[in-house]
């Protein structure tokens, strides 16, 4: 396990101390896998750890899918590193789906107003170059989880806003002509344009090298 992992058998030796954060998180990777688990639970597999180790320790996640079949579910606010794992996602915001789809479609065109921030608060420099371009900023705090908003959770910070919205739940419902399903009002229709935006923003993005 130690060398599937990309670490030696002296290793074994050392103590936690002595290894770097990068190498912490391989030794955990390899304590699940001791395991033989069909799934693992991964929270926040990259965080705190440098760019470059970062796309090591995903490079390694994805060999292990490729090799052991293992699925992944992962948490994680980095949306460039899920984009490049994950088969499908789901966003969530309060404690509840907004949205969900294959990767592609959720990168590509998100059409959830607080996808499409989310996406727009890390833009490619293809992006910034892009004549029009501005990132979608939100508004507000978020709110308290115990005492959410009435209709809409995500309205109070939403520059899209209805009446609607504030007054009703949104479903989390399909969306025509896609596998995607988001809980707005407005999609697609009063979102679509901007999604699309979006994703064009971020296409070339390579994450990891």
């Amino acid at each position: 396990l130690l060398s599937f992992v990309g670490l030696e058998n002296i290793d074994i030796q050392k103590l936690p101390g002595q290894f770097s954060g990068g190498q912490l998180q391989r030794i955990a990777i390899a304590r699940a896998l001791a395991l033989e688990p069909e799934i693992i639970v991964a929270d926040e597999p990259t965080s705190a750890l440098d760019p470059s180790i970062q796309a090591q320790i995903v490079n390694l996640m994805l060999q292990i899918q490729r090799k052991r079949g293992i699925s992944y579910l992962i948490i994680s606010h980095d949306l460039d590193v899920i984009g490049h794992v994950a088969d499908r996602i789901a966003v969530m915001y309060l404690g509840t789906i907004i949205e969900q789809g294959t990767a592609d479609e959720i990168m590509r065109r998100p059409l959830h107003p607080y996808t499409q921030a989310l996406l727009s608060a890390a833009p490619t420099l293809a992006a910034r170059r892009q004549v029009g371009w501005k990132r979608i900023m939100l508004t507000g705090d978020p709110p308290n989880p115990a005492d959410v908003p009435s209709g809409c959770r995500f309205h109070p910070r939403c520059h899209l806003a209805r009446d609607i919205c504030r007054e009703k739940v949104p479903p989390l419902r399909a969306m025509p002509g896609t596998s995607q399903m988001a809980a707005c009002h407005l999609a697609p229709d009063e979102t679509a344009r901007a999604g699309a935006e979006v994703g064009r923003a971020r296409r070339g993005l390579a994450v990891v090298s």
